[in-house]
């Protein structure tokens, strides 16, 4: 089973040996690209060619709205 099907099946839990099962770091990175794409109406590759500061600046902003 990849990391992602299990993630998908049991994500947050422990496993059988007491770890958290986490979000892979591929899926998250993943997502965060192609929800920038979505939310600004671009290409996934628009995306990745931006300054990785431009990113991780909206990542932030979107950290603080989560939490609001």
């Amino acid at each position: 089973m990849t990391d992602i099907a299990k993630y998908r099946h049991v994500g947050g839990v422990e496993d059988s040996i007491g770890n958290v099962v986490g979000m892979p770091i591929e899926l998250n990175h993943a997502l965060m690209i192609d929800g920038l794409a979505r939310r600004y109406g671009v290409l996934p590759s628009a995306v990745l060619n931006e300054d990785a500061s431009i990113i991780q600046m909206i990542e932030m902003v979107e950290e603080f709205r989560r939490g609001e």
